[in-house]
């Protein structure tokens, strides 16, 4: 949606970062796609309107588990 990072795979037990600035009008959002053996997923992992500043103002965390993405608070 704003910038492409490209395909990353991460596997188990594996972390990927990436850093950004919120542009001025408050409209920054990034997607991440997610896939395994049985299953896909896509998902707003940064939505501005969301996530800024209550949830992600320095530093934004989200696990893969079996059922669901989770976002965890700063």
């Amino acid at each position: 949606k704003d910038d492409d990072l490209g395909i990353h795979t991460v596997g188990a037990g594996q972390s990927y970062s990436f850093r950004f600035r919120v542009n001025i009008i408050g409209s920054t959002l990034f997607f991440c796609g997610a896939s395994w053996q049985g299953g896909q997923l896509v998902f707003d992992i940064y939505r501005a309107d969301r996530d800024n500043p209550d949830r992600c103002f320095k530093y934004c965390r989200w696990e893969a588990r079996d059922s669901a993405i989770v976002g965890f608070k700063e």
